[in-house]
């Protein structure tokens, strides 16, 4: 596992749009994905 010290120019970005912009009605974690794959449907 890698943890950085520092948050990188693109993902400090991602973070503050979400600050700006998200809701507000939970505590998001700091995290931006990079990747993703597959998908889950509930229903």
């Amino acid at each position: 596992m890698h943890t950085a010290t520092a948050l990188s120019a693109k993902t400090q970005y991602y973070l503050d749009l979400e600050q700006a912009h998200g809701a507000h009605n939970y505590h998001p974690l700091p995290v931006v994905l990079q990747r993703g794959e597959g998908v889950y449907h509930g229903m």
